[in-house]
């Protein structure tokens, strides 16, 4: 990332789900919030494109929680 005030944007989404995704785990007892950061890792690893790496942290959070899409 580029700047301080993206990466500020990054440590908000993931406040975030965490928030939103709460206690809930995985069948493994993985918390459920670490599925959208791996998959964040792997966005990462092909584009620098803020944009692209929020939505791969949030993608999860209107399916799986009570957040709705205009939240």
């Amino acid at each position: 990332l580029e700047s301080a005030e993206q990466l500020a944007l990054v440590h908000k989404a993931l406040r975030f789900i965490k928030k939103y995704h709460g206690p809930v785990k995985r069948k493994s007892g993985e918390p459920f919030y670490l599925h959208p950061v791996m998959v964040a890792k792997i966005v990462a690893s092909f584009t620098q494109d803020l944009d692209t790496i929020l939505a791969a942290l949030l993608h999860d959070v209107v399916e799986d929680t009570a957040i709705t899409l205009p939240q």
